[in-house]
């Protein structure tokens, strides 16, 4: 088996955890390739790492693990995530289940496919989104108008700070802060959330899996909406700019070892730890 092992360099001591890693992975029989040296989990690097193997194992948090799967996602490449950031929420394994590794080289886990988004632009080159599209106001700058069309049909209307178009998987993210609903990953759908509405009656949207949604800003002033997928990609967006969501062909796929339901992790970690 060839695992590709790609840390986040920006966590606290990584080298020492990566380290461990490698070694226990290689006790156990298989082919380990790792970035070399200080390379980041967001350079080429690590992309061609992540499609010459058989499965990936992300070491970081939830952001980690997001731009991996989607690293992944194409190739058809499945991900286990071992924690070493703070909340965890979709990693698999924390640092002291290193033990649990066993069970990947025996091929003794489930699968879990979890739905992406496709966003574009224009009709430009489509981007995947694991969690959600955010279209947002920057800081200063005045409430703005999203316009929200369901197959070329008048469907919703925001004004506030923004709007959010989630996945499943995005509903435990900025959703959530966001006031949106919590979504089993396993329902297909795309989530509408509101950020910061002017109104007391906005509430979220949930659409079937197989809709197209298109959002415009008609009243965008220059610098003043950007458009974020998952947090990190980004650009700005004018009046004339129209953003189309579905749903991906592609699915995210995330190796689950310990088998624990979506409601014991939601339970655990964003009840219980939040709570400390």
């Amino acid at each position: 088996m060839r695992i590709a092992v790609i840390p986040n360099q920006k966590v606290d001591k990584m080298q020492e955890t990566a380290g461990k890693v490698t070694a226990l992975l290689r006790e156990l029989g298989a082919e380990v390739t790792v970035p070399a040296g200080d390379a980041s989990f967001l350079s080429d690097e690590a992309a061609a790492c992540v499609a010459d193997c058989d499965v990936v194992v992300a070491l970081g948090g939830d952001g980690t693990m997001i731009h991996i799967a989607k690293l992944a996602a194409p190739y058809g490449k499945p991900v286990l995530g071992i924690n070493c950031g703070h909340l965890g929420f979709m990693p698999d394994l924390e640092q002291d289940e290193l033990s649990e590794l066993k069970a990947l080289i025996d091929g003794d886990y489930a699968i879990e496919e979890r739905m992406m988004l496709e966003v574009s632009i224009n009709g430009g080159e489509p981007q995947l989104a694991l969690n959600e599209l955010a279209i947002s106001r920057t800081v200063l700058k005045p409430m703005v108008l999203v316009h929200i069309e369901n197959a070329g049909q008048p469907a919703l209307d925001y004004r506030g700070d923004g709007v959010l178009v989630a996945t499943p998987t995005g509903s435990t993210a900025y959703s959530l802060s966001a006031g949106g609903p919590v979504i089993d990953p396993s329902v297909q759908c795309l989530l509408v959330t509101p950020v910061c509405p002017h109104s007391l009656t906005s509430r979220s949207y949930i659409f079937g899996a197989d809709v197209e949604l298109t959002l415009t800003v008609p009243d965008a002033r220059k610098g003043a909406v950007y458009f974020t997928l998952d947090g990190t990609t980004g650009a700005q967006l004018t009046a004339k700019d129209v953003v189309t969501v579905r749903r991906s062909r592609t699915n995210a796929r995330f190796i689950n070892i310990k088998s624990r339901a979506f409601y014991d992790v939601l339970k655990h970690k964003l009840i219980e730890r939040a709570a400390r």
